[in-house]
């Protein structure tokens, strides 16, 4: 297995509230000035993307509480995907008891929250998960297929038939979503997919919605295809810093071949 982590508070942005959880590793709140790239022989683990909420102190700290909520469950993996759910959505609801802890005791970050994406690396098969917009892909030759679903209201759009899913990237109501792992316990809804085993090794590309927002589809191709995992992200965070102010957001994203 290889993954390559990458996290940074992008061209306009004083802060990065955004957080990668990667096998047992954390990076948080913090800018890297390039992709770090872990191997481990351990055929298992669990990935996160993770988007903090609620202002530069709430994001970064509601975004760590997630990390840190992975990283206290951070055990073997070799379960199957139908347990690996019941675990991610336990890691989830303890991390909306730190949260809701933490607001109890200052409650000017009653709006933080995060979204997050990921995968889990499970015995029989990779289990893809996200809450909010975070988002997942898997690499097929030249080309991405996302295998996430957002909670939020222009994923809604979209499904409607009302925009298509470029137009969800530059939508006005694109920041608005309907799920995240907050102090309330209402607001979790976690989307799962499941993609059994098979033969050869398998791409996965997860990244914070401020990646996908300042790239299209075609350009994220672009700057994966064809090549090794580093030199793909060293590419695709080249280009965002590239954008200038037009990239608005944080940006983090996670390589993973398995």
């Amino acid at each position: 297995m290889k993954a390559i982590m990458y996290s940074y508070k992008g061209p306009v942005r004083e802060h990065n509230e955004d957080a990668v959880f990667a096998a047992g590793n954390v990076i948080s709140g913090c800018s890297m000035l390039n992709p770090a790239e872990l191997n481990t022989e351990t055929p298992g683990g669990c990935f996160a993307a993770i988007d903090g909420m609620g202002g530069y102190e709430g994001g970064e700290k509601a975004a760590r509480l997630v990390a840190m909520s992975f990283l206290e469950d951070a055990e073997d993996w070799d379960i199957t995907m139908k347990d690996g759910k019941d675990r991610i959505n336990n890691i989830l609801k303890n991390a909306v008891r730190h949260i809701s802890d933490t607001v109890a005791v200052k409650s000017a970050l009653a709006s933080m929250g995060a979204a997050l994406a990921g995968i889990a690396l499970c015995a029989d098969g990779v289990l893809v998960f996200n809450c909010g917009d975070c988002r997942v892909y898997r690499q097929q030759g030249e080309y991405l297929e996302r295998l996430s679903h957002d909670h939020s209201v222009v994923q809604e759009l979209c499904d409607r038939g009302e925009i298509d899913e470029d137009a969800m990237r530059t939508h006005p109501a694109k920041n608005r979503i309907t799920a995240c792992v907050s102090a309330d316990l209402s607001f979790l809804d976690l989307y799962f997919r499941e993609v059994r085993k098979k033969q050869g090794t398998q791409r996965f590309f997860f990244c914070s919605d401020g990646v996908w927002e300042a790239l299209s589809i075609d350009e994220l191709e672009s700057c994966l295809a064809g090549k090794s995992c580093i030199e793909a992200a060293e590419a695709l965070s080249g280009r965002l810093l590239e954008l200038g102010e037009a990239c608005r957001d944080n940006v983090s994203f996670v390589i993973v071949e398995a």
